[in-house]
């Protein structure tokens, strides 16, 4: 990474030394020139001087060195003297632009920054690091360092920058940060701000399972021939001096374990995304265990919001340090998930679908140790018989059966965050006998659609959803309190299941709760 900084006047003015005083200088134009800006004055023979301006007064062309109301002035602002009457004198308001190249290219541009502490664009403020308490609340109070220039005592004026206009400047001794990387970043600042974020569906960490490499050190090239028979080439410029790469620390189990419990812990809190759980590497390597680490790590979980895939996946590697490079399934299983939802929709079982650029998986998982995963609820990632890397598993880590797929989980998600969006009419609409019948008619509309996508289980209509919103269930009691209820009965898989919803408005405010399963002839 280099910098390079270009010096900017944004006026230029020669000053009328005659009708001047110390106070202020009379321009043709103060166009360029502002409240707190730097200003340079030069003239021939005399040593350089530099002013915060206090003011400008473009009615008479006026460049104020001290505030005209005496009780309004700073401690930056002196009189000018010194020059001589005769020669001319140049007045200029200095700026600078910084640039910022990485790998060569210019990646970052800030234009107009001011030495002066006072000015609306001050190099401190501007480029400080973005302060994000603002999103979330951290457990401690992030430093906000300034990059330049160092600070000044608040009565100095502060000095131009002795530059080489557009010569860069590589920077040496930073650090990325990585290694300080602690497992609790992960949930203050990964996976906290998300909690506010109601598009998020799905939730994944595979950076909590980082191996780090450091970057191979290479032979050097053999060395030139002696005895050239061309003449000798252009110099080339000298090599940049190699950096060391900053390697974030390997997390233990219990770090991972703490992680991965955040993340399932949000999924129920919310109750509107899941959570796509990685194996540590331990279990997922070959380690001559088979599949008892899997299996140890799977009993750490009970959710019907999380989904645990085993094992890890051989991938093209980035990098080209090697052919491939072995990394957490999480991300192919969310790109797999998205695709399936674009395609088909979220009731589609993610599973029996090919993983794009995957080589191979860690662990070769048999027909037998299939079986046994499949009901621990590990979704195994295998290719056998010549056919490529597939999904073969879409169950959550829950141990009731009727929330035994994944698939089920998230379309019940949806159907809440649908049903929360379009029934917000209801609020403060009177408890009456039309309000409950334009309430389910709404609801059997949206219903009715996802029937015929598929998305519901069901012959009929009535086998595959049934809502009740009338007197049995909004007796006068009820309506008393403000309480408007809908019992939804849903079958997202198998016909004679219901998963049961209940939405309920009381005084001004909406609410759906999930009330479990029950058999279709009693919904």
């Amino acid at each position: 990474m280099a910098i390079s900084l270009l010096e900017r006047t944004a006026g230029q003015v020669l000053v009328d030394l005659p009708r001047s005083t110390p106070a202020y200088a009379v321009v043709p134009s103060t166009s360029g020139f502002a409240r707190n800006s730097l200003v340079r004055l030069t003239q021939a023979g005399s040593p350089v001087q530099v002013r915060v301006l206090a003011a400008t007064d473009a009615a008479q062309n006026r460049l104020n060195w001290l505030n005209p109301d005496p009780t309004q002035r700073g401690p930056r602002e002196y009189p000018v003297s010194g020059f001589a009457p005769g020669a001319p004198l140049l007045a200029e308001s200095l700026t600078y632009d910084l640039l910022v190249f990485y790998d060569g290219n210019l990646a970052t541009l800030n234009q107009g920054l001011s030495l002066v502490p006072e000015a609306r664009t001050y190099a401190g403020i501007l480029l400080q690091p973005i302060d994000f308490s603002a999103f979330f609340n951290p457990p401690g109070v992030l430093p906000l360092v300034s990059m330049i220039p160092p600070p000044i005592a608040a009565t100095d004026v502060p000095a131009p920058l002795t530059i080489v206009s557009g010569a860069q400047v590589q920077l040496t001794g930073g650090q990325d940060g990585l290694a300080m990387l602690t497992a609790q970043d992960f949930v203050d600042v990964g996976l906290a701000p998300l909690a506010n974020q109601d598009d998020v569906s799905m939730l994944a960490v595979p950076d909590i399972l980082i191996r780090p490499e450091a970057t191979p050190v290479f032979l050097p090239p053999p060395p030139a021939d002696p005895c050239p028979v061309c003449p000798p080439s252009v110099l080339a410029p000298l090599a940049l001096p190699v950096i060391v790469p900053e390697l974030p620390p390997i997390f233990s189990d219990s770090d991972i374990l703490a992680v991965q419990a955040a993340m399932v812990d949000q999924c129920e809190t919310l109750g509107d995304r899941v959570a796509l759980i990685d194996p540590p590497w331990d279990t997922a390597s070959d380690s001559g265990l088979g599949i008892a680490p899997v299996q140890a790590w799977r009993d750490n979980f009970d959710s019907e919001f999380g989904g645990l895939y085993f094992p890890w996946l051989f991938a093209p590697d980035p990098l080209q340090i090697t052919p491939t490079r072995a990394i957490p399934p999480s991300g192919h299983i969310a790109g797999l998930i998205a695709a399936t939802d674009l395609s088909v929709g979220v009731h589609k079982a993610p599973a029996n679908a090919d993983l794009s650029w995957v080589q191979d998986v860690t662990i070769p998982v048999d027909r037998n140790d299939h079986g046994v995963l499949n009901m621990a609820g590990i979704d195994v990632i295998r290719g056998d018989l010549g056919r490529p890397i597939r999904v073969m598993g879409a169950r959550t880590v829950s141990s009731d059966p009727n929330w035994r797929f994944i698939n089920v989980r998230r379309l019940v998600c949806m159907i809440r965050a649908a049903l929360e969006m379009t029934t917000r009419w209801v609020v403060f609409e009177p408890n009456n006998q039309h309000t409950r019948a334009t309430l389910t008619a709404s609801i059997v509309r949206f219903l009715d659609q996802l029937w015929v996508q598929g998305a519901l289980v069901g012959a009929t209509a009535d086998a595959a959803y049934q809502v009740v919103c009338n007197d049995s269930n909004n007796p006068p009691a009820t309506q008393a309190m403000g309480q408007l209820l809908a019992d939804i009965a849903i079958a997202p898989s198998v016909p004679f299941e219901f998963v049961l919803l209940r939405l309920g408005r009381s005084e001004d405010s909406l609410d759906i709760q999930e009330r479990g399963m029950i058999a279709a002839g009693s919904a």
